[in-house]
């Protein structure tokens, strides 16, 4: 009876969502996670937006293996799927810490409309929910979706109250193609690599081109017959270190330049889709 009694105020105080608004998470890339903490990383987050007031589809559909971190597929499915938006989730462990980025984007325009980035420990991901709260809230105001709201309910022949929040009459519906996880970006590893290469070689090339510069100004000494300073070196030997030396330098001005055209890129497949 009162299981009956509450069904019918939460039904009658709970606000529905905005009508056509139907969203749908994808998981885009899952660098460095196992399948299992990826989806429980999606699951996490589509409870948090639905808990918050985002619709979710409760259909299910694996992915094509044509679709895998490719945005302008994922859109087509959520389209097909019958999502006005599609929540894509890019996340990858960086060291200690685990990157995420969500991005919800319109299916018929495939515009994004909200974005929002965060870091958390790997080993500790109590701030998840707080994070992915941030990124609902900014959503349901775009989007222009009504806030859940909270009721005290009080209970047939209970003094005690409890506080309930209603959910949407909708299931989650979490896409994820098991092999993204596994899928290396070729490109990106080689561009990440090359940057730390070309910083070592700045630096050895750097540190050498110095090293010869002060071999140049050890060999000086003042001479008062000349009326001018001489060198211990023979002009041979000076012309040939002096010759290395800016050619050093110049290596290390090339090598740093590659290493920050190669970090650039590195980081642009890294954000991109």
């Amino acid at each position: 009876m009162h299981a009956l009694i509450l069904a019918l105020m939460l039904t009658q105080a709970a606000t529905p969502p905005a009508e056509g608004v139907r969203a749908v998470v994808f998981m885009v890339r899952g660098t460095g996670l196992s399948d299992a903490r990826g989806t429980e990383l999606t699951s996490r987050i589509s409870e948090v937006l639905q808990s918050g007031g985002v619709p979710l589809l409760s259909n299910t559909k694996r992915l094509p293996a044509s679709c895998r971190a490719n945005r302008a597929c994922l859109l087509r499915q959520g389209y097909k799927l019958g999502a006005s938006h599609v929540i894509l989730v890019d996340a990858g462990v960086l060291m200690e810490d685990l990157a995420v980025m969500l991005d919800a984007v319109a299916t018929p325009t495939g515009d994004s409309l909200k974005q929002h980035s965060f870091m958390l420990p790997l080993k500790d991901s109590s701030t998840l929910a707080s994070e992915v709260a941030v990124f609902t809230d900014a959503l349901r105001s775009t989007l222009s979706l009504q806030p859940p709201r909270e009721v005290t309910v009080s209970l047939v022949g209970d003094p005690s109250q409890a506080r309930l929040l209603p959910q949407w009459d909708s299931r989650v519906m979490v896409v994820r193609d098991p092999l993204a996880v596994r899928r290396k970006n070729t490109l990106l590893y080689v561009t990440g690599g090359g940057a730390l290469l070309g910083a070592g070689a700045a630096t050895v090339l750097g540190l050498s081109a110095l090293q010869n510069r002060r071999l140049l100004d050890d060999a000086r000494f003042n001479e008062p017959s000349l009326g001018r300073p001489a060198s211990r070196l023979t002009l041979q030997d000076a012309q040939r270190t002096a010759d290395r030396a800016n050619a050093q330098l110049t290596g290390a001005l090339l090598s740093t330049v590659l290493s920050v055209s190669l970090s650039a890129a590195a980081t642009y497949l890294w954000l991109s889709d």
